[in-house]
């Protein structure tokens, strides 16, 4: 909008204003616990149906700090679901995070990314340490 001067000229009222970019919105995960069986099989399916990979796709494995898995298609790749439609760990994978038979993952997916993400009790316990020491105390 254009301002008048006391002598009625036009005065612009200020520099421009940019328009900000607004981020997309990531879908929030849809998540689950489940376990790891003795062939190093997560036994829930459900995750890989909700990214609605079908048995024998073939995946990328990413240990991270040895707390969690990044799982991503990856045409070409050696790994690949089962063809029973199961997320097989191999055994390095496993002893990378230290897992054993039995061990409880927390699985998160991402279906916007295309990412399967699985957290370790350890990652859990150290994302929940973060964030309860972060919190404010009060003084009662």
């Amino acid at each position: 909008m254009t301002a008048r001067t006391a002598y009625g000229r036009a005065r612009q009222s200020g520099l421009p204003v940019a328009h900000l970019i607004t981020p997309p919105r990531i879908q929030a995960p849809w998540c689950t616990v489940t376990s790891l069986d003795a062939g190093g099989r997560l036994a829930d399916r459900a995750p890989l149906q909700h990214l609605e990979w079908p048995p024998e796709t073939a995946v990328a494995l990413t240990p991270v700090q040895g707390l969690m898995i990044v799982v991503t298609r990856q045409h070409g790749s050696t790994l690949a679901i089962t063809r029973q439609g199961h997320l097989w760990l191999p055994a390095s994978i496993r002893r990378a995070c230290h897992l054993a038979t039995g061990a409880r993952l927390l699985v998160a997916v991402y279906p916007d990314l295309g990412l399967l993400a699985a957290y370790t009790p350890a990652a859990l316990g150290e994302m929940l340490l973060a964030y309860h020491t972060a919190l404010p105390t009060r003084a009662d």
